[in-house]
């Protein structure tokens, strides 16, 4: 837990104006995110031996992590980093209170949402694949009750893309979905999408549609 909180404290730094956690070089950037990723499964684990609970945090202090470690990542551009950060995404919603992360939830999702649909085109980066973080994203965005209705949304929304590779991953972003979500989540929502999808969709045959990059992903 003594270390938990370094890390909470270190993290701080970044709501600052003088310190910008992308302007470190991607290595230095990766060890934050490691040692991050230890100190919150770690801490997690070790907070109950028979389930993830949520750590024994300030409302404030929950707070001041979340904003220093969405500042941290928020931005990140390389594969390997992005899969410790979309790996640590789900630790740190199951370590913090709801309470935390409600108050920022739209933060959070607009942050992780922007990388959906992943369509990693750079050269290879430590083997990681378009599907590594293709699946880690999902994960992300479906791992937790609060980003059931954006999620959908962002779901429902790509499912109706001129790209071919976004209505496949909308497809299984909604699979997913399905199965962490209520079906309240998608009351009033699957109508209006299907008429849509019956007007916009045709995967066979699967044509090509022009390149499609996710920002900032290299």
């Amino acid at each position: 837990m003594v270390f938990f909180i370094y890390i909470i404290l270190h993290f701080s730094c970044f709501r600052t104006d003088d310190v910008q956690a992308q302007s470190f070089t991607a290595g230095d950037r990766r060890r934050i995110y490691e040692v991050l990723l230890l100190s919150v499964t770690s801490s997690s684990s070790s907070s109950s031996s028979s389930s993830s609970s949520p750590l024994l945090l300030s409302p404030s202090t929950a707070e001041r992590f979340l904003l220093g470690f969405l500042q941290a990542t928020e931005g990140e551009t390389s594969a390997r980093n992005l899969v410790l950060v979309f790996s640590a995404w789900p630790a740190v919603v199951a370590a913090l209170p709801s309470a935390s992360l409600a108050a920022l939830s739209e933060e959070v999702f607009e942050a992780l949402a922007c990388y959906f649909p992943v369509d990693y085109g750079g050269k290879q980066d430590g083997g990681v694949t378009r599907h590594d973080l293709s699946r880690l994203l999902r994960r992300c965005l479906t791992c937790s009750p609060v980003f059931a209705g954006p999620a959908v949304d962002l779901f429902l929304d790509k499912l109706c893309s001129d790209v071919a590779t976004a209505k496949v991953e909308a497809i299984r972003g909604l699979r997913e979905a399905a199965d962490c979500f209520p079906p309240s989540s998608f009351a009033d929502k699957l109508e209006v999408s299907a008429c849509r999808t019956h007007r916009d969709m045709d995967f066979f045959p699967i044509t090509h549609s022009p390149s499609f990059r996710t920002p900032g992903v290299t």
